[in-house]
């Protein structure tokens, strides 16, 4: 397979919200972009593409004329929306169907999509439309693992079991949201300003981030946890979380979210 095959096949979308339009927006911005069409659902976000990417970007009238001019389909629409869309589609054996619905399982879309033989399951995150984001996927295919990786880093999950544990951390991006808004309105409550404050957390935590790149595993992260000085106010505050148990509180949210994912 040629490396970034990608960049030679049309790519069709179906189902254009946040996801599909950062993918899409982020394999635009490439040196030579690929063909993409867009269904027409979701007017303002697929007319808004196929003008700010005239170039490579069209919006076809129906789904069946997206999968009729794809070579590759991606899929991504809510999980009850999934089988009457698919069922009301005509896909062709060669076709690549790349499904980003996180709930719905790689068999179920098989079947949907017959007689596709190719289907991908892959969880892409918005900062793909910078190229900065990270995405995952299964079973492997070196096409799709080179389309991700222009658009930031692919991680290849070698089952399904192991995608649905690797989903679950995408699944907490809105907590670390979360946590960084508190620490933000605590800071204004105490008398900072809210532009100061959050331009501070905002810089701050992107540059702790740094410290993460390379790590590989779970040792890791506990290094960095155990480089905290011993007695120290950092270290102060992992105990009192412990205390509070707010890391068994996101051990079982993370087991119920794996269970919402993997029953599908």
């Amino acid at each position: 397979m040629p490396e970034n095959e990608f960049l030679s096949k049309r790519l069709g979308f179906i189902g254009v919200g946040t996801i599909s339009s950062a993918v899409v927006t982020g394999l635009s911005g490439l040196e030579k972009p690929p063909k993409i069409v867009l269904c027409p659902r979701n007017e303002a976000k697929t007319k808004a593409l196929a003008e700010q990417f005239p170039g490579n970007v069209t919006r076809l009238e129906s789904n069946q004329e997206v999968v009729d001019n794809s070579d590759w389909v991606f899929v991504a629409v809510l999980t009850p929306q999934v089988q009457p869309v698919f069922s009301a589609l005509k896909f062709r054996e060669d076709q690549v169907i790349v499904s980003l619905v996180a709930a719905s399982s790689v068999a179920t879309i098989t079947e949907l999509a017959a007689p596709a033989k190719t289907v991908i399951k892959a969880i892409p995150i918005p900062p793909v439309a910078h190229r900065k984001g990270t995405s995952t996927f299964t079973p492997p295919h070196q096409g799709i693992e080179d389309l991700f990786n222009q658009l930031g880093t692919a991680v290849v999950a070698p089952d399904e079991a192991a995608l649905s544990s690797l989903i679950v951390a995408t699944c907490f991006m809105g907590a670390h949201y979360k946590f960084l808004h508190t620490i933000t309105d605590w800071m204004v409550g105490n008398g900072v300003g809210t532009e100061t404050a959050g331009k501070f957390v905002s810089s701050f935590f992107n540059s702790v981030a740094f410290d993460t790149q390379g790590v590989s595993n779970c040792e890791g992260f506990a290094k960095l946890v155990g480089e905290q000085t011993p007695g120290g106010l950092n270290e102060q505050n992992i105990a009192r979380l412990t205390e509070a148990g707010a890391w068994e509180a996101m051990k079982g949210a993370a087991q119920k979210t794996y269970d919402a994912v993997a029953k599908k």
